[in-house]
């Protein structure tokens, strides 16, 4: 309640994908922790059994890992960060991914930004500060 500043969580209980996530989280660390490597079970074969997304599946594994970082023992947590690294690092970059679908319909920086890109840099930046 504290951290996401509401006491109405119906909306977050009631959503399918989020208990997806949760569970395929769960379920990888399950198999790490007791599966041999070799198994058919390698990711990313549990998040797309269940139909999760490698997006939804990094959203849940870092809020997971925050929360619940020292419940975990050191190889999983070093498995869980070394799955969200990999996400981030290409996973989450392919042509199926909702974050590649979301920056191809807004490709324009929003107002804010225009206005830091374009703007001059300060002189002390450029050298011209105080000496």
């Amino acid at each position: 309640e504290e951290r996401l500043g509401r006491r109405d969580h119906s909306a977050l209980l009631g959503d399918e994908a989020m208990h997806a996530s949760l569970v395929a989280v769960c379920c990888e660390l399950a198999a790490h922790a007791y599966l041999p490597m070799s198994s058919s079970l390698a990711f990313p074969a549990i998040p797309k059994a269940l139909g999760v997304t490698t997006f939804e599946f990094l959203i849940c594994s870092e809020n997971f890992l925050r929360d619940f970082e020292f419940h975990l023992s050191l190889h999983l947590r070093q498995h869980l960060a070394s799955l969200c690294n990999r996400v981030i690092d290409s996973d989450v970059w392919s042509d199926d991914s909702p974050i590649v679908s979301y920056l191809t319909e807004h490709s324009e920086l929003p107002k804010h930004f225009e206005t830091i890109v374009t703007s001059a840099p300060p002189a002390s930046c450029l050298g011209g500060g105080l000496r």
